[in-house]
């Protein structure tokens, strides 16, 4: 009865750290445009820049955006830190498990 409950906590462990791994990809490929962006942003020499809002596009203020897309990119930053916290916790437990 022991084997099973380990073999069932471990294969929990897996599936979360599958979950965390697929979040932490998604989050990763955030970060790369929010970089890619900020980059383009300090090419342009111009006041403006159109932003997509819902479905509609909008002029706005490019020191604005690079407000918004620097407070975005902190937090995509942190969601990562954290994910990546979990990861580690999560494959200590499967090492635990298995050893």
């Amino acid at each position: 009865m022991e084997d099973a409950k380990k073999l069932q906590e471990l294969q929990q462990y897996q599936m979360q750290l599958q979950n965390v791994m697929i979040q932490k990809q998604e989050l990763m490929i955030q970060k790369a445009e929010i970089e890619e962006v900020m980059r383009q942003l300090e090419k342009s020499n111009k006041n403006e820049a159109m932003k997509i809002v819902g479905n509609i596009i909008v002029t706005k203020n490019i020191e604005d955006i690079k407000k918004e897309l620097q407070d975005k990119y902190e937090f995509v930053k942190l969601k990562l830190e954290n994910l990546e916290k979990l990861e580690k916790k999560l494959i200590k437990n499967i090492s635990e498990l298995q050893g």
